[in-house]
């Protein structure tokens, strides 16, 4: 039930929802769950969080520390990313 944007769809968190933080500025929304039940993001800071991607909507968290780490989640074990 995940649903992959196209690259056309990808937008900051700020540009997709109205409570995003200006923090997530720099967050790049790129797919969601279940008609947007919740989304990921991948942080494209030049900070520590770089490359990790965060889930919006069931509480702020890190789920995966790269973009390769949160597929290979997603595709074993996909609870671990909620």
């Amino acid at each position: 039930m995940g649903n992959w944007w196209p690259i056309e769809r990808i937008r900051t968190v700020p540009q997709e929802v109205d409570w995003g933080e200006a923090a997530h500025a720099q967050y790049l929304v790129f797919a969601d769950y279940s008609i947007w039940c919740w989304a990921w993001a991948i942080a494209c800071t030049d900070d520590a969080n770089r490359g990790r991607i965060i889930v919006l909507g069931a509480g702020e968290k890190f789920v995966a520390d790269s973009f390769d780490a949160f597929v290979d989640k997603y595709l074993t074990d996909n609870i671990s990313v909620c």
